[in-house]
């Protein structure tokens, strides 16, 4: 092969990488997945699902033996929007994202879902390591957002669904996860 054709070739895989990275992850938030990359990612899960009845087979490093879906909101986002400014609602953004994709494993997919709204799916999990996780979370998260917004004092609130439930297909484990975060929120009576 001609030395100019392997420059070429190798300068197109490197925009193709470029151009995935772009596609898959949300714009403000780079280093956490956006839907269409968290959906990319479950594709192959939701086929294993489908081909049995008993998930148990790995798929690259996924076991969907057990999946957990966490639903994250910030708390009081639209005021830390309204009183403080955009640029400090998305360095809240930011810092809850830097703390999931810190807190979980590689193998853990961390989705800004869109907004405020963050997905966390765990793969291979059990309910002692998720609420676990979720804690620490909410615990370090509320510590380092106090101090980026200290008369609001954001929190957060998050709902989590297993497919160990008999929740049927990811979308379901998405909405049900959802429904519980919002429950959470309302169980705290925000004001």
């Amino acid at each position: 092969m001609a030395p100019f054709l392997k420059k070429e070739i190798g300068r197109l895989k490197k925009e193709i990488r470029k151009l995935k990275s772009v596609a898959d992850y949300d714009h403000m938030v780079h280093f956490v997945l956006n839907r269409r990359g968290l959906e990319s990612r479950l594709l192959p899960v939701v086929r294993e699902m489908r081909k049995s009845k008993n998930p148990t087979r790995k798929n690259n490093f996924y076991s969907v033996k057990e999946v957990a879906c966490i639903f994250i909101d910030i708390d009081r986002f639209k005021k830390i929007n309204d009183t403080l400014g955009y640029g400090d609602g998305d360095k809240t953004i930011i810092l809850l994202g830097k703390i999931l994709k810190n807190k979980f494993r590689e193998t853990d997919l961390v989705c800004r879902f869109g907004g405020d709204e963050f997905i966390v799916m765990i793969f291979n999990s059990n309910k002692n390591y998720t609420v676990d996780k979720m804690r620490n979370v909410a615990t370090v998260f509320e510590k380092k957002a106090s101090r980026l917004a200290p008369i609001i004092k954001p929190t957060i609130s998050y709902g989590v669904s297993y497919l160990s439930e008999g929740i049927k297909g990811v979308s379901n484990l998405i909405k049900a996860a959802g429904k519980r975060m919002k429950e959470h929120k309302a169980d705290k009576k925000l004001g």
